[in-house]
């Protein structure tokens, strides 16, 4: 895993509040998608795994939120 300074970890944790997606901040930061996940994950800001999402599961979670 690649280490982030205390400042880099701390952006990265307040965009993930912010419910900001992983390839949002991975924009803005410069770092990669699966290190800002990993800490996510052990913030507890994140599940244990990002899953994937294909188009029957997208519209099954649309339907249940309408």
């Amino acid at each position: 895993m690649n280490t982030l300074t205390d400042a880099q970890r701390a952006r990265v944790l307040a965009l993930l509040r912010e419910g900001k997606s992983l390839r949002r901040i991975e924009c803005e930061t410069g770092h990669r998608r699966e290190t800002i996940a990993a800490y996510g994950r052990q913030a507890g800001l994140l599940r244990e795994r990002v899953t994937k999402l294909d188009a029957p599961t997208i519209r099954k979670a649309m339907l249940r939120a309408a």
